[in-house]
């Protein structure tokens, strides 16, 4: 049952949550080390998931790239096709769009499910490439209409009429959507919706919501969105509106550890007041994992 693994996992999240990262790193490879090989898979895109959290992007595509190609060798092609998908939202970051499409794409021809038809979906929207994105919905739309795939069509709409300019039809996708959101879903296609909308107060809600639990956005997203939490961070800590608070300064404070930030403007110096900077190592919230 790989007992022994989830509490190495378990022990590596805490770890890195806690700051020690080089710790962390070593706790999560040493699942490669594992007799199962379920674990030997996973263990890639958990250190790609912290690698990129570091801001070490170039090492945490390597790292996935290495995964690829251990799940192929092994007939592991569902969890190939994640982190293919993995890799593609990394290039997506880096404005690498021909190559995240082509990781989308042949994700879905490795496992056709609905979570990754609308991951690839979601991807090829962003890069633009909208008619395989659009084939991608037209698969999803004759599923059977359960919760679950009403939400990927609804998601997926939104990101097509983005890429369209659609504004009014977007919202629209973007609001049936989130009527499906689960505790566990990270948001960040809500939040990156209302940024491209120029919705600022919804973008800024969504994204405190993200940025104040990053254990569960660590539990909930490695899979799909490696960084993610420091890629929200920069985009919350960037809004206009955002300014000195105490979830402000726990959020600048824990962004620059984990990305040795210097910038003044997104640093603990510009959000954090004496009194706040003597919080901020405090939990961003009680129940981070």
């Amino acid at each position: 049952l790989g007992g022994a693994e989830w509490a190495t996992w378990l022990e590596a999240q805490s770890t890195f949550l806690q700051g020690n990262y080089d710790r962390a790193l070593q706790l999560i490879r040493s699942l490669r080390q594992s007799p199962l090989q379920e674990w030997q898979s996973k263990s890639y895109i958990y250190t790609a998931n912290f690698l990129a959290e570091l801001g070490r992007t170039d090492e945490a595509e390597l790292v996935l790239s290495d995964g690829v190609s251990f799940d192929k060798a092994q007939g592991r092609f569902e969890d190939q096709a994640d982190k293919q998908l993995a890799l593609a939202y990394l290039l997506t970051l880096e404005h690498s769009t021909d190559k995240a499409s082509g990781w989308a794409a042949q994700a879905v021809q490795l496992d056709g499910s609905i979570d990754h038809l609308l991951e690839a979906g979601t991807t090829l929207a962003r890069s633009g490439s909208l008619v395989p994105a659009k084939k991608l919905l037209a698969q999803l739309r004759i599923q059977p209409a359960i919760p679950r795939v009403r939400s990927a069509i609804y998601r997926l709409e939104a990101e097509i009429d983005l890429a369209q300019g659609a504004t009014r039809a977007a919202r629209k996708d973007l609001e049936a959507a989130s009527v499906f959101l689960s505790p566990s879903d990270q948001g960040e296609w809500l939040a990156r919706g209302f940024e491209v909308l120029h919705d600022a107060p919804s973008a800024q809600r969504v994204l405190e919501r993200m940025v104040e639990n990053p254990g569960r956005l660590w539990m909930y997203s490695a899979m799909r969105y490696p960084g993610l939490w420091s890629e929200t961070a920069l985009r919350y800590l960037t809004l206009p509106a955002v300014g000195p608070s105490e979830r402000a300064c726990a959020v600048a404070t824990r962004y620059s550890a984990l990305r040795r930030n210097t910038d003044k403007a997104t640093g603990p110096a510009h959000f954090c007041s004496p009194p706040l900077q003597a919080n901020s190592n405090r939990p961003i919230h009680k129940n981070q994992l």
